[in-house]
């Protein structure tokens, strides 16, 4: 099964749970927070800090004229990506 698209709080739930979980075949992100300004009891960790622990193909879709979410925070999730290719 595909992780359905999802967007906005979805795309950072997406990653989360696919870090998590090992039933998902792919993931789609369509925005999202990649890092949270305070972390809490309901938001333990950033999704930016569990990218590494994806096992299967992940496509994320950010603007780079989005103020909320700083390119500098998409640039970071695509190098910890990369590094996580499967050989």
């Amino acid at each position: 099964m595909c992780r359905h698209p999802r967007f906005c709080i979805g795309g950072s739930l997406t990653i989360l749970s696919s870090a998590e979980l090992d039933a998902f075949r792919c993931s789609i992100a369509f925005y999202g927070l990649l890092t949270y300004t305070e972390l809490t009891e309901n938001k333990p960790v950033s999704p930016l800090d569990v990218v590494e622990k994806i096992n299967n193909p992940f496509l994320g879709h950010w603007g780079d004229a989005d103020h909320l979410v700083p390119v500098a925070d998409v640039e970071e999730l695509r190098k910890r990506a990369r590094g996580n290719r499967r050989r």
